[in-house]
């Protein structure tokens, strides 16, 4: 069986060897094989830290959520512009389990401050 065409390609293209994307990319693979923490993981404890530092900073829940999700758009293009999985179907799925991980958190701490408030209304 052949790998499906690689969809994003023509529009990743111009970034794969950009040598920015080169360093994130083996900067997050060093800290997973370090730290021994699962890429899930990792990608969950991010996303809540980081919506965290905004929100505390700003004290706006959306802001901060606004903020968390286009990092982790940011993060998901540069692995789709680095990496080369023989599926790229399987590699699409990956990174949308990638932000499922990573905005989980950002999004519930987000919804449950919104209720909060409506509620003391």
């Amino acid at each position: 069986m052949t790998a499906a065409p690689a969809l994003l390609d023509p529009l990743l293209a111009p970034f794969a060897g950009a040598p920015a994307l080169l360093w994130w990319s083996a900067a997050k693979d060093a800290l997973e094989q370090q730290t021994g923490i699962d890429n899930s993981l990792v990608h969950l404890l991010v996303g809540a830290l980081l919506w965290l530092i905004v929100e505390r900073l700003s004290r706006r829940p959306v802001l901060a959520w606004t903020v968390a999700m286009a990092a982790t758009l940011a993060n998901e293009i540069a692995d789709l512009a680095v990496e080369r999985w023989p599926d790229p179907m399987m590699q699409y799925g990956e990174s949308l389990a990638d932000i499922a991980w990573t905005m989980a958190l950002p999004t519930l701490a987000t919804i449950g401050l919104a209720v909060s408030r409506w509620r003391q209304a």
